[in-house]
């Protein structure tokens, strides 16, 4: 293997600017076959890093990087990188992010007792509190909750760290923890630093003043193997960098990406969901008709065989439990939107109010035999009501089984220019010329603007100052600059 163990990505929210897939990209051009991404406190990116680096031929390594409050100097807090040797690690550190991120507050070492298991610890030596305070309670602490051979002692060699490597040395030697290479990777290319200060200043609110300010080329990139290998070599730490190898050796996290698995509905005791499902429909039948009529008789239980088939009577039980409650409760709901008005299973159901039958609707526009996809039935509520639902889903199905859906606002062409000539303490006036040199057509890129714009290109020409803006804004189009949660989208 040849590996690297520390890299942020975009996903670490204004902390770095690169992109996850040139990141990767980059890592096989660079000569790395194994690397791990170790995002703040968040795992955003892990399965679009995983199945990205998979389909490339290179080893992915799912990482975290988390704040804890400090052993000794308790006020302060100081990174801690782990990484998933297995699949129970993979699993805990889905615990710890999802700790950290709820809490939204940095946890002490001993929060984490029960969730290392499968983990690889590593604490960085640039950062770390073991440089300026007393060791031996540091390591009492870290070696009583790791076992013995996942822990180490992370060393970076990037600008003003080199002076510490003697000290480093022998504090390894001296607590007997084994060291191991880190590249503390925050962006791609050396020229990206001003772009890393940008998205940093965009999260701290911090300005250029002058461009005497702006450093254009720093540290924190990603070298290529054979250079990133021999700066330890050169220094006498060549066995940091095996042991960085024979991490990525032993570090083994299969994830499976099957096909939808839907979660069970709770029936009465000894029926099961068919069985369930085909009482409520008929029962629903009659409601609605009183006499039965053949054809509608047939039609239901032609759509029942096919739902059972294709396996999702508990995906049906589901919404008419979430419908149940939303009538029970007095909430309004839609008659019913697209295909899914078509299935008299719902209709008799309360799902929809339409009578499909009644107005020649095909049940297979919503749900075939021939294609296997998941039915999709569109709830519709008063949005003034939905949050009601949302925590019935929750109280019902437990934060363990359910989660909101995340999403992500990202930099587009025009808040991307706005955002960093603000970081350039550029007035409004300079940033309300950016934003309408820009052509009004959704989604437009950069690259697009500026070669329909004349307006933009003249004003990129203007100045050195403008020239580094539209650079950097190029650079970091695209990437996360914040989440929020779906409106009304849920995962079981």
């Amino acid at each position: 293997m040849q590996a690297q163990l520390q890299m942020m990505s975009s996903f670490s929210l204004l902390h770095s600017p690169a992109k996850l897939t040139e990141l990767i990209d980059q890592s096989k051009a660079r000569g790395y076959t194994a690397i791990a991404l170790t995002d703040l406190n968040n795992l955003y990116g892990s399965i679009d890093f995983y199945k990205y680096a998979k389909k490339i031929g290179i080893k992915p390594i799912i990482g975290l990087t988390i704040e804890i409050a400090g052993i000794i100097e308790t006020d302060n807090t100081y990174p801690l990188l782990l990484l998933a040797q297995n699949d129970k690690g993979y699993k805990n550190l889905i615990k710890i992010s999802s700790r950290i991120m709820s809490t939204k507050e940095p946890v002490h070492i001993n929060d984490l007792r029960d969730v290392l298991s499968g983990l690889f610890v590593i604490t960085p030596a640039s950062d770390a509190e073991i440089l300026k305070t007393d060791l031996s309670a540091y390591f009492e602490q870290l070696k009583a909750l790791v076992q013995a051979d996942n822990l180490y002692l992370g060393v970076s060699l990037y600008s003003g760290q080199i002076d510490n490597v003697k000290t480093i040395r022998k504090i390894a030697h001296d607590y007997q923890v084994p060291l191991v290479a880190l590249g503390d990777v925050r962006y791609v290319n050396q020229d990206d630093h001003l772009a890393y200060q940008v998205v940093n200043n965009l999260r701290t609110g911090q300005r250029f003043e002058n461009l005497d300010q702006v450093v254009v080329n720093g540290d924190h990139y990603l070298r290529d193997y054979q250079v990133f290998a021999s700066d330890f070599s050169n220094v006498d730490m060549q066995e940091a960098v095996d042991n960085a190898n024979s991490i990525a050796d032993r570090c083994n996290v299969e994830i499976e990406f099957k096909e939808t698995e839907l979660p069970e509905f709770q029936t009465p005791q000894g029926i099961t969901s068919i069985q369930f499902l085909h009482d409520l429909t008929n029962k629903g039948l009659k409601k609605r008709l009183g006499t039965v009529p053949a054809d509608y008789q047939k039609r239901l239980e032609y759509e029942l065989s096919v739902i059972d088939k294709m396996g999702f009577s508990d995906y049906f039980l589901i919404v008419w439990d979430v419908i149940k409650h939303a009538h029970a409760v007095g909430i309004k709901t839609g008659p019913g939107r697209g295909s899914a008005a078509g299935s008299l299973v719902s209709y008799c159901l309360g799902i929809t109010q339409v009578d499909p039958i009644k107005y020649d609707l095909l049940f297979e526009r919503f749900l075939n035999p021939q294609r296997v996809n998941m039915p999709d039935i569109d709830l519709d509520l008063p949005d003034d009501r939905r949050d009601e639902m949302v925590m019935y889903m929750h109280d019902k199905y437990g934060s363990d089984h359910m989660a909101q859906i995340i999403t992500f606002g990202t930099l587009a062409a025009k808040m991307a220019l706005r955002d960093i000539s603000r970081t350039f303490s550029q007035t409004q006036f300079q940033m309300s010329q950016w934003s309408n040199a820009i052509p009004r057509k959704l989604n437009i890129s950069l690259k697009e603007s500026f070669e329909e714009s004349s307006t933009l290109r003249n004003l990129v020409d203007n100045s050195k100052e403008n020239q580094l803006i539209f650079k950097v804004a190029q650079r970091i189009e695209g990437i996360p600059r914040h989440y929020s949660t779906h409106a009304a989208g849920i995962v079981l």
